[in-house]
Order: C-alpha cells, then structure tokens, then sequence
C-alpha cells in the first residue's frame, strides 16, 4: 500500500492571496478575479457488446481564461494590453503567472496567450469594470517545493 496523501498540511490560496502577473514580472493593475477554463474535449470510445462509452479520449484541448479588473481613471495606465480588431493578429503572446501574496511563490502559469475578446461595463452606482477573454495553450500547476 502506498503512503496515504494527507491535505491537512497545504495552504489554502483565497481569491485575496492571489496576484495575477504578466510575464517578466509586472503585476496587473487593478485586477479583481481570474476564472479558467480549461476543456480537454473528450470524445467517448463506442465498441460493439458495451452500452456506452468504454472509455474516453481527448481529441484537441481549450483554455480561455477571464480577468477581470477595474477601470479607475481613462488616463491611467494599465498593464493588461488593450487591443483593436486591427492590431490583435499582429500582437504576439503572452505569459500569465499567479503569486502567493504571502509566500511569494508562483503558484500556477498560464502559457502562450493571446487576447480573445475585451468588455467594457458602466453599471449604475458602481465602478467601471473591463473583462478580458484570453486563449491560452497551456496551463501549469507549479508544485512550489
């Protein structure tokens, strides 16, 4: 038998201990949340004699991820890119990382990004707030030991 995984000893990591960077090392500005998705696209095995799939496999992979973050002044200068329709084929991609406030450690990467879509949002008594959808080909879960 192998040796049993105990949980008790790993951090918790709440949506207030975690930054979102841009590769090299630039903190995003006003960042709220960060959502990822990631579909494996699994396709079921059929054979003849099983009622259902046997098994499953993946037949191509999808990650959009979502920042969100808050728009404070139009004059201030925010990190996240912000593309046009014309510029968005010619802009090249980019890493994303998320830190540990408290230990500093990375925690997960996000490779090879480009910008999906961008929205702006003007709601009655309360901030303005940008989301941006991003496409990613890789997300890494970095142990931190």
């Amino acid at each position: 038998m192998g040796a049993e995984k105990r949980y008790d000893d790993l951090p918790v990591i709440a949506g207030n201990d975690a930054e979102v960077y841009m590769e090299p090392n630039e903190l995003i500005a006003w960042a709220t949340d960060l959502s990822i998705d990631e579909d494996f696209e699994l396709q079921g095995i059929r054979t003849l004699g099983v009622h259902g799939d046997r098994g499953f496999k993946s037949v191509g992979y999808n990650c959009n991820f979502n920042v969100g973050s808050f728009v404070l002044n139009k004059k201030a200068l925010e990190t996240l890119p912000y593309e046009t329709r014309s510029t968005i084929l010619k802009s090249g991609l980019i890493n994303f990382f998320v830190k540990d406030k408290v230990t500093g450690e990375v925690i997960l990467k996000l490779k090879y990004c480009k910008l999906a879509t961008h929205n702006r949002t003007f709601a009655a008594n309360d901030m303005a707030k940008r989301t941006t959808t991003w496409r990613a080909r890789e997300v890494l879960e970095v142990d931190g030991k």
